[in-house]
């Protein structure tokens, strides 16, 4: 569940840093405001407490439909 969390931001331009490092492998850290975009931010404000909280969530693989909703209505607003 947090390895896609953090998937469905990089490959959604949401974060400012590389979640691999030199050997392609996923780095496991901890992720700071900083480390997100202005939409990444927007994103984990609004809707990321209440999708990790959802049964999408506990899906394997996870159901992103929430996250990606509230995403197309942030970058609409833009």
């Amino acid at each position: 569940m947090l390895v896609a969390r953090i998937k469905f931001f990089k490959e959604n331009g949401l974060l400012n840093v590389d979640i691999f490092d030199e050997c392609g492998s996923f780095v496991d850290r901890c992720y700071y405001r900083n480390d997100f975009t202005w939409e990444g931010e927007a994103l984990r404000k609004k809707k990321l407490g209440a999708w990790m909280n959802s049964k999408a969530s506990k899906k394997i693989p996870p159901d992103m439909r929430i996250l990606e909703a509230a995403l197309a209505e942030i970058r609409a607003a833009k």
